[in-house]
């Protein structure tokens, strides 16, 4: 799938459709509690773009400029605003990145499993009679001992679904950004250690400076 369509209009455009989407009862947590209202409110409003389909990462896109601006647009709505082209240079795009997660399905159906085993015999025409002798009769075999080869299930009814383990898929990029950042750190930490106090004032200085500007 694309990245949302949106992300190529311009600022005012998108605050826009942001009005558009909280007057149609956006709640600001997620676009999937009132998805069908608010993704047929969206489609009407960017018709005017020229945009004639709505997914959901446009839904995921506007939810997430909305969250990002949040304090932005929360002046550029209000009419007594001044200088409102410095507030629409302000506004964060989002970007999409990529996940992978599983889904665990739990439910209602017949299970049938084939474990392959291994025994010493003197009769294979016995094996058969030795599982269920021992398998009744005492604790020498567990059929889940052996190894799983196959698993067939039918009649499944999926009665749950649950979401886990979710983890951004790293690009190259994205990477080498994570490895240069982890070796900023472990040189700047190595590097502390060597510095005297006032030194380490005006790096704090500087460090604070670049955080008040972020």
């Amino acid at each position: 799938m694309n990245p949302s369509e949106l992300e190529n209009l311009n600022p005012k455009h998108l605050v826009y459709l942001a009005q558009k989407m909280i007057d149609a009862g956006f709640s600001g947590k997620n676009p999937y509690d009132e998805y069908d209202t608010l993704s047929a409110d969206l489609l009407e409003a960017v018709k005017y773009f020229g945009i004639k389909n709505i997914s959901r990462l446009d839904m995921e896109f506007l939810a997430s400029f909305i969250d990002l601006n949040d304090e932005v647009l929360s002046q550029l709505f209000d009419s007594e605003t001044q200088n409102k082209q410095e507030l629409y240079r302000q506004l964060e795009i989002p970007k999409p990145e990529k996940y992978t997660y599983d889904v665990m399905a739990t439910g209602h159906g017949y299970v049938t499993e084939t474990y392959k085993h291994t025994e010493l015999t003197y009769n294979p025409e016995w094996i058969p009679i030795m599982v269920d002798a021992l398998r009744y009769n005492s604790d020498e075999f567990e059929y889940y001992d052996g190894e799983l080869t196959d698993t067939l299930v039918e009649e499944f009814e999926v009665t749950g679904l649950e979401i886990d383990d979710i983890f951004r898929v790293m690009t190259q990029t994205s990477l080498k950004e994570s490895i240069l950042k982890r070796l900023v750190v472990e040189n700047t930490e190595s590097m502390i250690d060597s510095l005297d106090f006032q030194t380490l004032i005006e790096l704090k200085k500087i460090i604070d400076k670049k955080l008040h500007s972020l």
